[in-house]
């Protein structure tokens, strides 16, 4: 019974671990596009594809 509930714990640290890294990734891919916007490289890329 105990042994379950620290796997449980374990499982919900890895999973909440798994979630901010996952919000770290959104926040410099948004940071990256403001970038590329204030730079004007939009237009530039978007002609590329």
């Amino acid at each position: 019974m105990v042994l379950r509930e620290i796997k449980k714990i374990q499982g919900n640290q890895i999973e909440a671990e798994k979630l901010s890294y996952r919000w770290e990734i959104d926040d410099y891919l948004l940071i990256f596009i403001h970038f590329v916007e204030g730079a004007h490289i939009l237009p530039w890329l978007k002609s590329l594809i």
